[in-house]
């Protein structure tokens, strides 16, 4: 009867973490909506391209970030170079003369660090910040702005979408990207969002505070305007657009890193889980991230209770749907190593990999370790516009 309990509780609790908090949230959305007051405002703009080593992209976005269609005497373009070897540099020289400006970061710091010091060389009354492989829509800074209208805004993410995938661990990443965002719209319409995006992203300039070097800012900062009182909002008519990851390699080691850097965050404001303090915004912190970093362990003991059940034709039923989802995960590698992609293969595929990567993270982050700087998949700085997004 206990394990039988107990089994029920861990399946309750993964389900709710997956399927029953973004249905909750779709509920909240149509019966409990805080619609935000936008308007079409032109504030000056300070656009801040974080770059290491984007020789291969970084004139693209460049060129991309010329064209947005935002007045061109109310944005500047800064690139921050977090210590690049390689041609970044030179490239980004070439456009000094239509007023890109550089700031080369000398010693290798990280990307919250040379975002923080190049800030400081920034006019702008709002700050956008890019990464160099993100190529924005020609509407994106616009967007992004309009919501800043209400000065209750403190933080505004846009929506990143991922081209089309090349690889069966890309095709996995895009579709728990449009579910993810699906989650971002939904928060946003209910409240605040937890999580935004590194790749697109706004702060008005009198709200901007300095991200940890240890911490990524696009769950830093969310939480830090949240303590502060701040709403922070999703805007879906902000795209940009990024390539997958092409091997399982790179979004396991992607997926790791971030883990630690994530926990460092979550421990720093654990206080917004207060219900008393922040009301709703505590539910979808604990639902949005925190329960994602223990359903690793839950479903290995749902697994390993289920075991000790199967006198029970039910149980002996769960189990084998069980092995059945990490067989499928199996045969999703065997696909990828082959490059092919079935979607009923590579979502286990993509389930166990991040899973299990954000075990490892857990484990560093447990010693003690934090990560500030990582190498960027070089299959996801390389641009393919002839597949289209």
């Amino acid at each position: 009867m206990i394990l039988a309990v107990a089994w029920w509780v861990l399946a309750v609790l993964v389900a709710y973490t997956y399927v029953g908090y973004p249905a909750l949230l779709g509920i909240l959305a149509r019966i409990r909506p805080k619609p935000l007051p936008r308007a079409e405002i032109q504030p000056t703009v300070s656009l801040i391209i974080a770059a290491h080593n984007e020789e291969l992209c970084i004139r693209d976005k460049l060129e991309n970030s010329l064209a947005l269609a935002y007045p061109r005497d109310r944005l500047e373009i800064l690139v921050a170079s977090d210590a690049s070897t390689d041609r970044t540099n030179e490239i980004v020289a070439e456009f000094a003369d239509r007023g890109v400006r550089l700031n080369a970061i000398p010693e290798r710091r990280g990307k919250s660090y040379a975002q923080n010091q190049t800030v400081e060389m920034a006019t702008g009354e709002v700050l956008v910040f890019s990464d160099a492989n993100s190529m924005y829509e020609p509407d994106a800074v616009a967007k992004l702005v309009r919501n800043l209208a209400d000065d209750s805004v403190g933080y505004v993410s846009g929506e990143l979408r991922y081209r089309k995938p090349r690889s069966a661990i890309g095709a996995g990443e895009g579709l728990y990207w449009r579910y993810e965002t699906w989650i971002k719209r939904k928060e946003s319409e209910t409240g605040n969002i937890i999580n935004g995006n590194g790749a697109i992203y706004a702060v008005p300039r009198r709200y901007f505070v300095q991200v940890p070097d240890h911490t990524g800012a696009d769950l830093w900062l969310p939480l830090t305007q949240i303590r502060r009182g701040l709403r922070t909002v999703h805007e879906a008519e902000a795209i940009a657009y990024e390539e997958t990851s092409l091997t399982a390699a790179d979004e396991y080691g992607r997926k790791h890193r971030s883990t630690v850097r994530v926990l460092h965050v979550l421990t720093e404001h654990a206080g917004v889980l207060n219900p008393f303090r922040y009301g709703l915004t505590s539910l979808k912190l604990l639902s949005h991230r925190y329960l994602r970093y223990v359903v690793p362990y839950l479903i290995v003991a749902l697994l390993v209770v289920n075991a000790f059940l199967l006198s029970s034709a039910f149980f002996r039923v769960t189990m084998a749907l069980q092995l059945a989802f990490y067989a499928a995960a199996l045969v999703g590698a065997w696909l990828q190593s082959r490059g092919k992609r079935v979607i009923l293969f590579y979502v286990p595929y993509y389930f166990c990999v991040v899973n299990l990567a954000a075990v490892q993270g857990a484990l560093r982050f447990l010693r003690g370790e934090r990560v500030r700087v990582w190498e960027k998949a070089t299959t996801t700085r390389i641009r393919t516009d002839e597949e289209g997004p």
